[in-house]
């Protein structure tokens, strides 16, 4: 379906784009929750139709599949900058059907590094060679 009007545009090319992507990180997020017993059920959901807002379509997403919690990144922004309006996660805090927290992506960062940060005996096992 052509949302748009733009002669040559194909608009499919870029949604495949970001299907391709949304599931990249899907898979990646799934195997990080695995490996820490985490149970979820990941999914993808496409707005529908084109133009829906974001947030009411996560809200609605989350009512139908009867959320226990929501986990959101967030930008971090706080002050005068957060006043501007385009938050999805404020957006979605606001009108919630169950608990909502929002994780600021440099705390998202900060966790990662930790995570990434070799220990003693990363730094030992990588040192060891295995004999011939």
């Amino acid at each position: 379906m052509m949302a748009y009007d733009a002669s040559g545009y194909d608009p499919t090319i870029l949604r495949d784009a970001f299907v391709e992507e949304g599931q990249r990180l899907l898979a990646d997020a799934l195997a990080r929750m695995k490996h820490e017993n985490v149970a979820v059920v990941p999914r993808i959901v496409d707005v529908a139709p084109i133009g829906e807002d974001i947030s009411e379509r996560i809200r609605i997403t989350a009512t139908e599949f009867n959320a226990d919690l929501m986990v959101l990144g967030t930008h971090g922004r706080r002050g005068f900058r957060r006043l501007f309006p385009g938050s999805v996660a404020e957006r979605v805090l606001r009108s919630a059907c169950c608990p909502v927290l929002l994780v600021p992506s440099h705390q998202a960062l900060t966790a990662q590094a930790q995570i990434a940060k070799p220990t003693r005996a990363d730094a030992t096992a990588a040192n060891y060679e295995l004999p011939r």
